[in-house]
């Protein structure tokens, strides 16, 4: 299965506004099922999302971990995924890395023992921001009020941002070209 385009331009959009705010000496690395073909595309290291030894140390070393986009945590397609996901976040914390659910959408959490577990957990996330109102309202359904909740918007939108910057780029060189010629 191939690396999903609107995935890819989350993952870009996400580092480059990341990496602007902190400086070139910030390193950034993505989970992922495909590390070499992400890396390849992304030009940004990728950890197997499988290999637990390897995930944990990098997790230890990281100074925040930060899990955007997509409704991960959710149990309608499987529990598996949820456990998945909040392992890492108590994991994160355990090793005293700042956990960040940036533009996420949450749920549904429809099982009783899932959503209890996620309340607890996600009560001692770092910071959370949610792409839409529906999450905030699963939210506050599983009573999660720690840390304070931010709506911002999907990375996704940014990408006309992005690509007008481009655009205006490629213009620009055409026009130094022409006029250097």
């Amino acid at each position: 299965m191939d690396f999903p385009i609107q995935e890819m331009m989350q993952y870009c959009l996400l580092f480059a506004e990341t990496l602007e705010k902190k400086g070139p000496s910030y390193e950034a690395r993505i989970l992922s099922n495909m590390p070499e073909k992400t890396k390849k595309r992304l030009c940004f290291e990728a950890i197997n999302r499988r290999n637990i030894v390897h995930l944990l140390k990098e997790i230890k070393k990281a100074e925040v971990l930060l899990m955007g986009g997509g409704s991960l945590l959710q149990d309608v397609t499987s529990s598996r995924s949820l456990y998945y996901y909040l392992s890492l976040l108590v994991i994160a914390r355990m090793f005293g890395t700042k956990t960040i659910l940036y533009a996420n959408g949450i749920g549904p959490i429809k099982k009783s023992h899932n959503r209890l577990l996620a309340k607890m957990i996600m009560n001692k996330v770092s910071v959370i921001t949610l792409r839409e109102r529906l999450s905030e309202k699963e939210l506050v359904r599983l009573k999660v009020d720690q840390p304070k909740i931010h709506i911002t918007s999907d990375p996704v939108f940014l990408i006309w941002k992005y690509q007008r910057l481009i655009r205006l780029g490629f213009w620009l060189k055409k026009v130094l070209r022409a006029t250097m010629a």
